[in-house]
């Protein structure tokens, strides 16, 4: 009975920690999609001399497996006179990620970072994009 006690002790403090590390490599996922697209707006900026807000498939979602439910849904805005985008990764409603401490992630043209509220939280960021 004691074995199974301590079992159980183990097991409650280890299970929190394993869903952080899987909500971490869900965030890392979600922030390299992001970079991609920033990267592809950037080639089509050059080819183009304009930006646009239609984003490839493999880029429009994390995890880029067009096979498995997205846990973010991935969309670009252009500014009204097309020189700036933001890029967004919106938590999907009821998937895993949905309640994450990190909310939505933002990439502006500029290279800024941002996390949940919009703000740019040295904290958050350190936290959220890695």
């Amino acid at each position: 009975m004691i074995v199974v006690a301590i079992i159980g002790i183990l097991a409650a403090l280890a299970f929190p920690s394993y869903q952080e590390q899987i909500a971490k490599s869900r965030r890392a996922e979600a922030s390299a999609v992001l970079l991609e697209s920033s990267q592809y707006m950037r080639r089509f900026y050059s080819a183009n001399e304009t930006f646009t807000t239609t984003l490839p498939s493999g880029l429009s979602q994390s995890p880029r497996d067009n096979t498995v439910s997205p846990l973010y849904s991935v969309t670009a805005v252009v500014s009204a006179n097309t020189t700036s985008f933001t890029i967004t990764a919106t938590v999907v409603s009821g998937r895993s990620m949905a309640a994450d401490r990190c909310g939505n992630f933002y990439l502006n043209s500029t290279g800024g970072k941002f996390n949940a509220t919009g703000t740019n939280d040295p904290g958050t960021i350190a936290g959220c994009w890695r």
